[in-house]
């Protein structure tokens, strides 16, 4: 199907299937969309290749129990002004609770990738799954689209959201066994807890659960501003990335540590804090036989309120 520039069209309550080998996508959108209750079901098609949904213009909604499902690419926004196609846009209304399988694009030619961002936007709300993956990268280049706007207020994934893609007021939650939701911050879905490091892609509650899931060497990237007395054990080589955020003591120094520490900040602005705003405690207590790297980051005690006599 071909939906054209200039209509508006509602599709309800059915199902689209990829079939002979030449189809290579179910819907090319151009057109102001709402899918409610539909089903575009590429996952079978004779083309492996094919796509559930292509959107080039319009503003695309998508409610209800929808399901775009592929084995390839689930569905892509490609900005295309050259071909005279302005803006589009996909949003997973207040009311989604279906599901997404195969790879989200978005793409665009190279001499359009600058003005992508403020033409082109995905935003995902609801309580729908997405076992999906995001591919940015420009259509005639190596390069990959800077500045996307993809933001999520809600839905569940089986991987680490970047969080950068994190709308205003919103964490991210863990079950702690590889599935993640998006949430408003502290608003915890019932049996997860909130994403303050990762490993590797994936996601723990905290420094000490990341450690205790992890052997010898490792890197602990910040994910979030956590609050957290951390514990290096003996005999760890640890790597922690503040990534821009700040940890907090809870009532000990920040950090005690026993094993290899460096603490870095991989962040552009360099923002990123180890924090102690307890009396007569310390932002990183190296024990003895502990060895200790700054690399490019900050110790503070943002409390401090001693006088020099």
């Amino acid at each position: 199907f071909q939906l054209l520039k200039d209509s508006t069209i509602t599709m309800k309550n059915g199902t689209l299937r990829g079939g002979v080998s030449g189809v290579k996508m179910i819907i090319q959108n151009y057109a102001d969309l709402t899918l409610e209750g539909m089903t575009l079901d590429a996952a079978g098609s004779v083309n492996a290749a094919c796509e559930a949904l292509s959107v080039n213009n319009g503003d695309v909604v998508i409610k209800g129990n929808t399901q775009l499902l592929a084995g390839d690419v689930a569905f892509d926004l490609f900005y295309w002004p050259e071909g005279n196609y302005d803006s589009l846009s996909v949003t997973f209304d207040e009311t989604f609770t279906g599901k997404v399988v195969g790879e989200i694009g978005y793409s665009c030619y190279s001499a359009s990738a600058a003005d992508m961002p403020a033409n082109a936007s995905l935003e995902i709300n609801g309580n729908g799954t997405f076992d999906v993956t995001f591919n940015t990268k420009i259509w005639d280049s190596a390069a990959e689209v800077e500045g996307e706007d993809i933001t999520a207020n809600g839905g569940n994934f089986d991987f680490v959201l970047p969080e950068e893609y994190l709308g205003a007021g919103n964490s991210l939650y863990t079950d702690g066994e590889g599935g993640y939701a998006v949430a408003p911050a502290n608003e915890a879905p019932e049996g997860m807890n909130k994403v303050a490091v990762t490993v590797n892609g994936k996601g723990y509650s905290s420094i000490a659960a990341a450690l205790e899931a992890t052997e010898g060497e490792v890197e602990i990237k910040l994910y979030d501003d956590l609050f957290e007395d951390v514990v290096i054990p003996e005999g760890r080589v640890v790597t922690l990335d503040l990534a821009g955020f700040t940890i907090t003591n809870v009532s000990d120094h920040t950090i005690v540590n026993y094993g290899n520490l460096t603490i870095k900040d991989s962040s552009e602005q360099k923002s990123g804090v180890v924090d102690n705003i307890t009396h007569a405690r310390a932002a990183v207590y190296n024990e003895v036989g502990g060895m200790f790297v700054l690399d490019g980051a900050r110790l503070a005690r943002s409390l401090e309120n001693g006088a020099s006599s």
